[in-house]
C-alpha cells in the first residue's frame, strides 16, 4: 500500500510505504489524510508544518500512461526502479460516455428543432416573415465530430484527474499512452496484395454509376432468394439509426424478401462498416495525442 504526500503549500512529494511514519504524523496532528477508505480514491497525506525543497528531492522516475480506447480507457501510475522494473502505484479503468454521445446529440437536436418550429409558428401567426438561418455546417465550417471531441477530451482530462488523485513532482513525471493504428481498409475489405491496391476503391463503382445500379450489379439479384425481378434497395442499418446511404449499407432484396425482413422473418447481418467506428475513433485520438493538436 502506498500513501501519496503533499506539503503545507500543496506541493507533491514522493509516495511512501512507511505506515509507521504516516501514523506518527497523524497522531501528532502534523497532517491529515485525504481520500482513501470507502471513497475509493488513493490516500494522500497532507502535512501541516512541512514544505518540500526541490533541490534536496531524491531523483525518482514516474510514469502516467493511458491505454487508449473508445468505451474503456485504462490508466496506470508507475515508478521505474533501479533494477529496471516498474512498480505500480495506481491502476484502473475509466468507462467513458463516448458511445452515448450520438444519442444525446440526437435528443438535443430534437428539442432544438421543436423550439425552431414553435418560433417559426409564432412569427407566422404575427404575420411576419421568419428569418432565414443557415445550417450549422455552413455557418460553422468543417469541424471535428462531437463524438471525436469528447473522446479526445476524455483522454486529456484523465491526465489532469490522475495528477490530482496521485500527486507527484511534475518534473519527475513522464506522460505516455498506448499508440495504436488499425488498418481499417484491411479490416473491412481485406488487405490488398500490392501496396498500390490501397489506391483502388474497394467499392468498385464505375465512373458515373449510380449507387442503386451498382448495388444491383454487385449483388446480382436478391441476396436471399436470387430473384432478379421487382428488386428493392434495403438499408442494413436504418437511416433513423444513423445508417449511411453508401453502398456498403445497402443490399438488394426482392419485393417479397424485403417485406419479410421488415416483418422480422429474415435476419440480415449488419456489415455497413459501423462496427469499425471504435477503431476509427481510437486511430484519430492517438493521432491527436501524438501531435498535440488542439481541438
Amino acid at each position: 500500500m502506498f500513501v501519496f504526500v503533499m506539503d503545507q503549500y500543496g506541493r507533491p512529494g514522493h509516495p511512501t510505504r512507511r505506515m509507521d511514519w504516516v501514523r506518527k504524523q497523524l497522531k501528532r496532528k502534523r497532517g491529515k489524510i485525504v481520500g482513501g477508505g470507502i471513497s475509493g480514491k488513493p490516500a494522500v497525506l497532507v502535512l501541516r508544518e512541512r514544505s518540500f525543497d526541490r533541490s534536496r528531492t531524491v531523483k525518482r522516475r514516474f510514469y502516467v500512461t493511458l491505454d487508449t480506447g473508445f468505451r474503456n480507457v485504462g490508466y496506470a501510475v508507475t515508478e521505474l526502479l533501479e533494477d529496471g522494473t516498474l512498480r505500480v502505484l495506481l491502476k484502473g479503468t475509466l468507462t467513458a460516455r463516448t458511445p452515448d454521445i450520438r444519442g444525446l446529440m440526437d435528443e438535443r437536436a430534437m428539442y432544438r428543432n421543436s423550439r425552431r418550429y414553435h418560433r417559426r409558428a409564432n412569427v407566422k401567426k404575427k404575420g411576419q416573415t421568419a428569418k432565414h438561418r443557415p445550417p450549422r455546417y455552413e455557418s460553422r465550417g468543417k469541424q471535428n465530430s462531437v463524438t471525436l471531441k469528447h473522446s479526445i477530451e476524455t483522454h486529456r482530462n484523465l491526465y489532469a484527474r490522475l495528477a490530482r488523485l496521485a500527486p507527484l513532482p511534475v518534473y519527475q513525471v513522464t506522460q505516455g499512452f498506448e499508440s495504436v493504428s488499425f488498418d481499417l481498409r484491411a479490416l473491412a475489405h481485406g488487405k490488398p496484395r500490392t501496396g498500390s491496391g490501397y489506391q483502388v476503391s474497394p467499392v468498385g463503382k464505375a465512373a458515373g454509376e449510380k449507387t442503386h445500379a451498382f448495388v444491383v450489379r454487385r449483388d446480382g439479384g436478391c441476396v436471399v432468394c436470387g430473384r432478379k425481378e421487382h428488386l428493392h434497395d434495403h438499408h442494413l442499418r436504418k437511416r433513423s439509426k444513423a445508417g449511411s446511404n453508401r453502398a456498403g449499407n445497402r443490399v438488394t432484396l426482392c419485393e417479397d424478401c424485403h417485406a419479410d425482413v421488415h416483418a422480422g422473418l429474415i435476419d440480415l447481418p449488419i456489415t455497413d462498416g459501423a462496427q469499425w467506428r471504435d477503431a476509427s475513433t481510437v486511430n484519430t485520438v492517438c493521432g491527436k495525442l501524438r501531435t498535440g493538436v488542439s481541438i
